[in-house]
């Protein structure tokens, strides 16, 4: 499969029928659903495996929007995978 850029694929959707862009819906829709319904089926059997002690309730809208709008900590040094191994090493 070729790469497309944004701007061809808006062109091609623009060019759907009605009909094809409630098919390409519901075809996404059910996508989503039967990835939802395998992640549910994980959590549940890894908690009866003793995996997980308990799942999360799934994020609120909001707490989706504060996640991806939050403004990213600084940090002054170098990355802190460098300062990991600089560490291992040290200790080694």
């Amino acid at each position: 499969m070729s790469a497309v850029t944004r701007e061809q694929l808006h062109a091609m959707i623009d060019d759907l029928t009605e009909e094809d862009l409630v098919r390409a819906e519901t075809a996404l829709a059910a996508i989503g659903d039967l990835a939802g319904r395998q992640a549910d089926e994980f959590d549940r059997k890894m908690l009866a495996e003793g995996f997980f002690v308990s799942v999360p309730p799934p994020l609120t809208e909001e707490k989706h929007r504060a996640i991806h709008e939050r403004t990213p900590v600084t940090i002054r040094g170098g990355p802190v995978s460098q300062t990991i191994i600089e560490d291992r090493r040290a200790r080694g």
